[in-house]
């Protein structure tokens, strides 16, 4: 992530092109879960290198926003046997941007 953060900011500053750049992220970074440390890990340090980059290329005109997707509730998530559990409604108070938590709801 850092490194196409950067790259994509060197070309953006070179060509004067002034925008964003998105880094996708997941609910994990605010959220972990047990037995998921590499990846809890992993998806915290994305959020820091969002944080860092916004601080350092916000007075060139570039923006740097992430998004954390979670959980979304299909089949293929059948796996997790509690998809609207307790770690969803945490998420929600953790993050009020992801009030979702990722989770469609059913009259989407």
């Amino acid at each position: 992530t850092w490194y196409l953060v950067q790259e994509a900011a060197r070309v953006m500053i070179r060509d004067s092109i002034r925008g964003a750049i998105v880094v996708t992220s997941s609910t994990n970074a605010f959220q972990p879960e047990a037995g998921g440390l590499g990846y809890n890990t992993s998806k915290s340090g994305q959020v820091a290198v969002m944080h860092t980059a916004a601080l350092e290329l916000t007075p060139l005109g570039i923006r740097v926003n992430a998004i954390a997707p979670g959980i979304i509730n299909t089949r293929l998530a059948a796996f997790d046997s509690k998809p609207y559990s307790r770690r969803d409604r945490g998420c929600a108070a953790t993050a009020p941007l992801l009030t979702s938590c990722g989770i469609i709801p059913s009259w989407a």
